[in-house]
């Protein structure tokens, strides 16, 4: 939950120490991380050698990649956090309820109440992953796009439900690193709601 100095009070999601939705520190930072990674290694294997420099051997070691990726998330936080204070927004960690239009009580983290106060009140929950009907996400061989982020191995075929960006971007990080990636979309288009040709990229 934040206050910023102009009145407004942004509520954001529980359950995480992160100051913004979990979706979006998937979509904007992991992914990100792996997106640089598994283009890394495909650059390696496949361009690197038309600029004069050879490897004669290039291999995913993928602890390793999954280490970078974790480095991300708490410096992306703390990045945050001094905008937060840049520009004198309170931010308070807890659980939230309204009590009236303009006030909503938090416990805190560290177990103490207090009141925010604010003329206007936005909610910002984020997303969260959906799953199909009589399809359950086990996180193993059925993964969500936060499990897709933390595979223990590349998987030697990959199906993705949904052609939006962030299927896109899954798909196109395990498909640099050696997956035969199969991507399923109902639309007429992919990532409908990108420029035409911006979507021929994909």
């Amino acid at each position: 939950m934040c206050q910023s100095k102009r009145g407004f009070v942004f509520l954001l999601p529980r359950n995480t120490p992160y100051p913004w939705n979990p979706q979006s520190m998937v979509e904007q930072s992991e992914v990100r991380a792996l997106l640089h990674s598994s283009n890394m290694y495909d650059e390696a294997k496949h361009s690197f050698a038309s600029h004069g420099v050879k490897f004669s051997l290039v291999e995913v070691d993928l602890p390793a990649m999954m280490a970078q990726k974790d480095k991300v998330v708490p410096n992306l936080t703390k990045d945050i956090e001094s905008l937060f204070k840049k520009n004198k927004v309170k931010y308070v960690k807890g659980y939230g309820k309204f009590v009236s239009l303009s006030e909503v009580s938090v416990e805190t983290l560290k177990g103490e109440n207090t009141v925010v106060k604010g003329k206007h009140i936005i909610i910002a929950t984020g997303s969260d992953v959906k799953s199909l009907q009589g399809i359950t996400i086990d996180e193993k061989r059925i993964v969500s796009s936060t499990g897709a982020l933390a595979l223990s191995e590349v998987p030697k075929r990959l199906v993705v439900i949904a052609a939006g960006y962030i299927g896109l971007e899954m798909g196109s990080v395990w498909g640099r690193l050696g997956s035969e990636v199969t991507v399923v979309e109902f639309a007429l288009d992919i990532v409908p709601t990108m420029d035409s040709e911006v979507r021929k990229q994909f």
